[in-house]
């Protein structure tokens, strides 16, 4: 397990989006209102990816998540395919780390054969890789990413059954 040090915007966020669009499978977004209906431009978010939506579940956990919101919240959970209509959607944003609410739908994250591989917790700016590749670790060095060795793997993984 690896996590990444600072955010990872502009060029390298591109490039990251080009790269785990080509090696992932699908990718997940949680949308949540906090209460209140969802900000307009996630709710257009949520509409221009729904051709693209795959799977979808109510819950408070997710890679890096679990919310003790007492179910006060409705979080809605999606996974999409990775395709080009998902890929012009996700480039819109200016970093990784950009999606949080309220601009944009919560903690993006990047699924290879049901398991998530590159997750993100937005608002505790934390990004993290679980059991890269050795193309994973070479990519992230040729856009210039840090990433640190981290202890408990076990800790971070996450398995969605059903994509």
């Amino acid at each position: 397990m690896r996590l990444i040090t600072g955010n990872i915007k502009d060029d390298q966020y591109n490039q990251l989006i080009e790269y785990a669009f080509r090696t992932s499978d699908y990718f997940m977004l949680v949308y949540c209102g906090y209460g209140r209906p969802y900000k307009k431009n996630v709710k257009k978010i949520k509409e221009a990816l729904k051709s693209c939506l795959v799977k979808k579940r109510h819950d408070s956990v997710w890679p890096g998540t679990k919310s003790y919101s007492d179910k006060k919240y409705n979080f809605d959970i999606c996974f999409y395919k990775t395709d080009n209509t998902a890929k012009s959607i996700i480039l819109q944003a200016e970093s990784i780390l950009a999606w949080e609410y309220p601009k944009y739908p919560e903690d993006i994250c990047f699924f290879r054969k049901n398991k998530c591989w590159l997750f993100t917790v937005a608002h505790e700016e934390i990004i993290g890789i679980v059991h890269e590749t050795m193309e994973d670790l070479s990519f992230l060095e040729s856009i210039h990413v840090e990433a640190e060795a981290a202890m408990n793997d076990s800790e971070w993984e996450f398995t969605e059954e059903g994509l």
